[in-house]
């Protein structure tokens, strides 16, 4: 049985994740992911449910339709100074940052969250046992 994983957004408060923001790296339950789509800074940030990507859903990037919200193009590149995904327009008209290809950054994000999430569950485990 697969412990929740606690939203770092509401820290303290007692909600159970249920999404990934890939740039910011945390993890957040449905009304953090909500504010947190509509915030200006983080609008364009690409966030996941953690059932899918626990369940593999993003094995294979190059299955994924993820789409540029702006130009409607299959993301292609990934910004590494901004941390967010870029299709082959955006890279085009203004990201001369450091880049490097979507599906090795997808690869990497994925490797990370394979550690992390252990890790996670691990210390919610410890806290739920201090608690009683």
């Amino acid at each position: 049985v697969k412990s929740p994983i606690p939203c770092e957004t509401c820290q303290g408060e007692d909600h159970n994740a249920e999404y990934w923001c890939v740039q910011c790296e945390e993890s957040m339950c449905a009304l953090a992911a909500r504010f947190h789509s509509l915030n200006k800074l983080s609008r364009l940030h690409q966030v996941v449910k953690l059932s899918e990507l626990q369940a593999g859903a993003m094995s294979s990037p190059g299955t994924l339709s993820i789409t540029c919200p702006i130009h409607a193009d299959q993301y292609k590149y990934f910004d590494l100074i901004y941390k967010r995904p870029l299709c082959r327009d955006c890279f085009a008209f203004g990201h001369s940052h450091d880049c490097e290809d979507f599906s090795k950054a997808a690869k990497r994000h994925r490797e990370h969250l394979n550690v992390i999430l252990p890790v996670a569950r691990q210390r919610l485990d410890e806290m739920r046992k201090e608690r009683k």
